[in-house]
């Protein structure tokens, strides 16, 4: 399952085509660095369940880990997903960190799914575009990251990324994280 990226830093050495392979089957991770402060994270999760997916769809989430209050406030923007600290109950349950979550959902072009990360990529940066400076700064304070799941059930392919979208991903400062979910149909 190849993701293609052009013009990146892999551990210190530079590859004008490199390509990263995840073996089927295992869980691996991985750090991309296209300079010290911009990175490309890419995580491989595999996961079987019985349901029925298109060889390959995306969701594609811009999401800090903090308190949604503080978040919303600072951007002026109601999270899609969220779930708070005053959320947790008491142990012996599980804590879970606050986070805040958007995906676009309310804006005109918005799709549940993507056929193409790119161009799902390209619409919610698209729709950030205008808060870029308060993404970077509340990215740096509260872990931002742009979300993107890769759902699949073949190993036919996978996402594919132009080099111009990656120098806009990288502006903001944030990693990019790609998590890959296998589904088998039998």
């Amino acid at each position: 399952m190849p993701l293609a990226i052009s013009s990146m830093d892999i551990g210190g050495a530079v590859t004008s085509n490199p390509a990263l392979m995840v073996a089927p089957r295992y869980r691996h991770s991985c750090w991309l660095k296209s300079e010290a402060t911009r990175c490309l994270f890419v995580s491989t999760t595999i996961m079987f369940q019985k349901s029925k997916t298109p060889n390959h769809v995306y969701t594609v989430e811009l999401v800090f880990m903090g308190e949604p209050s503080e978040i919303s406030d600072r951007l002026n923007l109601q999270p899609n997903n969220a779930f708070s600290q005053s959320q947790n109950r008491p142990p012996p349950s599980r804590q879970h960190p606050p986070y805040w979550g958007y995906n676009g959902e309310r804006e005109t072009g918005y799709q549940s799914r993507w056929e193409s990360l790119e161009d799902g990529l390209i619409f919610l940066l698209e729709v950030m575009d205008s808060r870029r400076e308060k993404i970077i700064a509340i990215g740096h304070q509260f872990n931002g990251h742009w979300w993107c799941g890769h759902f699949q059930s073949s190993f036919d392919g996978g996402p594919t990324l132009s080099a111009k979208l990656l120098v806009e991903i990288s502006n903001y400062e944030i990693p990019l994280r790609i998590a890959n979910y296998y589904s088998s149909e039998e």
